[in-house]
């Protein structure tokens, strides 16, 4: 029954911050209770610095750390396919923009690929850019505007991941 309880209580974030109106002082306490939980979980879970709840909830519309994580990868590996099935492969371009980045959740699985190609990312979250520009160093990040143009000049990317 505990447990139940205890399981009960993990989830209760995630149903109350759906109901909330933004930026109440309780949904605040919700989100730090979410962020003190998810660091300890992020420590133990792998490499990557983890974004503060409230941007994984604005971009994944869940507070759970681990799906924000497997989507993104998820995200990147129907990439790779896409691009696998033109005879393309993600290592053959050079300039790769992810537009509607957000705070990382898919461009923080290109790393790899930074060594041999410059990686950006842009969105109208100007937070979430910030995020990204202090934890995920290997790409740059810029802000853009709500309409075209970007910051770009035409023709910049080889590779420009979109979300709808």
């Amino acid at each position: 029954m505990i447990r139940r309880l205890r399981d009960g209580l993990d989830r209760l974030p995630e149903v109350l911050v759906g109901w909330t109106p933004a930026r109440t002082p309780f949904r605040e306490a919700v989100y730090r209770y979410v962020d003190s939980r998810d660091r300890r979980r992020a420590t133990a879970g792998g490499p990557f610095a983890v974004p503060p709840a409230e941007l994984r909830y604005r971009v994944h519309g869940d507070l759970d750390v681990q799906s924000f994580l497997e989507t993104g990868r998820q995200c990147l590996d129907d990439l790779r396919a896409a691009l696998a099935s033109v005879g393309r492969d993600l290592g053959s371009f050079h300039e790769i923009l992810d537009f509607g980045c957000g705070c990382g959740r898919t461009l923080r699985w290109f790393e790899p690929w930074a060594d041999r190609a410059r990686v950006r990312g842009t969105d109208i979250d100007a937070e979430a850019i910030d995020w990204c520009r202090r934890c995920l160093p290997f790409a740059s990040f810029s802000v853009n505007a709500g309409l075209p143009p970007l910051g770009f000049p035409d023709g910049a990317f080889d590779l420009t991941q979109m979300r709808e």
